[in-house]
């Protein structure tokens, strides 16, 4: 199967130093690959550089083939949709506008939207709970439904490659399980590949079909949840004891227990 990411030394250097160092990244259609790593690690520097937002000091991104240095920003955009950890939201904008935005890449620039676009908005906001929003200013909104709505405007973009920064920050419990839900539901029927960064490895675990840990800049494993999610892996790379166990065959990752019992 031809690789919807393929990504390939990548280098990212700032003041001499190597904030990404020579990481090799794919991810197939269908694929949700999550990135985890301590503080620092390099994690959001290496999404935002497989999302073309940062420039490369070394290495090639690679979308469904495509060089991604090479295309324009509407270009990209019909291939790679990206959610920040802070986005910055236009002033007086609307939720279902803001979400609108997410076609953009669809229409011409002297086209309006379409019934298409409309719908696809629709079921987006309506999957996310964001239906009784729709005429809100996403500028009212709190700090989870904002995060919702951006991630809204993401999936409206139907890219063949999804990148996500810390998609739950602000979110509670409820809408951090739903909207990693309707991201998984997302790959899986459109059969997009999925590139993410979460701190909560219990949920990097639940959701991701492969995990890359990150360690000053450098991959330093990668593999199924399982090879990678285990006591000795986090505790050298994240500096505190951990206990893994397992509830409903997802690994669950629990700080500073050495006397539970481990995943086998």
């Amino acid at each position: 199967m031809t690789a919807a990411l393929a990504a390939t030394g990548l280098t990212v250097r700032v003041g001499g130093r190597a904030l990404v160092d020579d990481v090799e990244l794919t991810a197939s259609p269908g694929e949700w690959v999550t990135v985890i790593g301590p503080n620092g690690a390099g994690k959001t520097t290496l999404v935002h550089a497989v999302a073309g937002l940062r420039s490369l000091d070394g290495g090639r991104v690679a979308l469904s083939g495509r060089d991604l240095l090479t295309l324009s920003s509407r270009a990209r955009a019909s291939l790679v949709a990206f959610v920040p950890q802070t986005p910055v939201v236009p002033e007086g904008l609307s939720v279902a506008d803001y979400v609108l935005l997410g076609r953009v890449a669809h229409r011409s620039l002297l086209r309006g939207e379409t019934p298409r676009d409309r719908a696809v908005v629709g079921e987006v906001m309506a999957r996310l709970d964001l239906t009784e929003l729709a005429l809100r200013s996403v500028h009212t909104l709190s700090g989870g439904e904002r995060q919702r709505a951006v991630i809204a405007r993401a999936l409206a973009q139907e890219a063949p490659l999804l990148v996500l920064d810390e998609p739950t920050t602000g979110l509670d419990l409820r809408h951090q399980l739903d909207v990693l839900q309707v991201v998984a539901e997302e790959r899986r029927s459109r059969r997009i590949a999925v590139l993410a960064t979460l701190h909560d490895l219990t949920l990097a675990g639940r959701f991701a079909d492969r995990i890359v840990l990150l360690d000053g800049g450098r991959t330093v494993a990668t593999g199924a949840v399982r090879d990678v999610l285990t006591e000795e892996l986090l505790c050298a790379h994240y500096g505190v004891a951990v206990t893994v166990l397992e509830h409903d065959g997802v690994p669950v990752v629990v700080p500073g227990s050495p006397s539970a019992v481990r995943v086998t």
